[in-house]
C-alpha cells in the first residue's frame, strides 16, 4: 500500500509541475496579456520600448523560476492596438522545469528522440555570425502545427541547456 501512495504521489508531482508545452512554461502562456501576468506574479513588470514596440526580454522571476519573457503589441479583433503587450515568447534554464514527457534542462538528444520521435520535429546546427556552424550546439524542435506554435530545446554538447517555446512564423 506504501508503494502506491508513493508511487500515486511521485505521478502527481510530476503532472503538477510539468507545465512546458508548446504554448506554454508553468503559468506563462503564449498570447497572455502583460496585464494578466502581472496579476499572477503580483507586481508590475517593466517592458523596454524601441519605436512603439517591445525591445528585448523582460526577466521575470516567479517561485523562484527565472523566466525570460519576450512581449509584442497587443491587438484587438479589428486589428486596433491596445495599451497591453502580449507574451510572444518564453524560455528559461531553470533545472525544476520538465515537460509532461519528463525532458528537461540535462536531458541529451537521444533522449529527446526517443520521447518525441513521433511529434513534428526538427534537428538544427547552430552557426556562428561569420556563417560557419558551430559543432557544440544543436536545437531540437517541436512543431505544434494546430496552435501555430512550437516548442525549442537548445543544446550544448549533446545536453539540453535552455527550454523555449514561440509562436511559429513564416511559409
Amino acid at each position: 500500500m506504501k508503494k502506491i501512495i508513493n508511487l500515486f504521489a511521485l505521478l502527481f508531482s510530476t503532472f503538477i509541475f510539468a507545465q512546458v508545452s508548446t504554448t506554454r512554461i508553468n503559468d506563462f502562456r503564449l498570447g497572455m496579456k502583460k496585464s494578466e501576468l502581472e496579476k499572477i506574479i503580483g507586481k508590475q513588470i517593466n517592458i523596454k520600448l524601441e519605436d512603439g514596440y517591445p525591445s528585448g526580454p523582460t526577466h521575470v522571476v516567479y517561485k523562484g523560476v527565472v523566466l525570460e519573457i519576450f512581449f509584442n503589441n497587443s491587438y484587438d479583433d479589428s486589428g486596433n492596438q491596445l495599451n497591453d503587450y502580449t507574451i510572444y515568447s518564453v524560455s528559461s534554464k531553470d533545472k525544476s522545469l520538465k515537460t509532461l514527457s519528463g525532458i528537461g534542462i540535462g536531458n541529451s538528444l537521444d533522449d529527446l528522440i526517443g520521447k518525441y520521435k513521433d511529434k513534428n520535429i526538427e534537428i538544427s546546427d547552430s552557426w556562428d555570425d561569420n556563417g560557419k556552424r558551430v559543432k557544440t550546439k544543436r536545437y531540437f524542435t517541436i512543431n505544434d502545427y494546430d496552435a501555430g506554435t512550437y516548442l525549442m530545446f537548445t543544446l550544448q554538447n549533446g545536453k539540453v541547456i535552455d527550454i523555449y517555446t514561440s509562436y511559429k512564423e513564416g511559409c
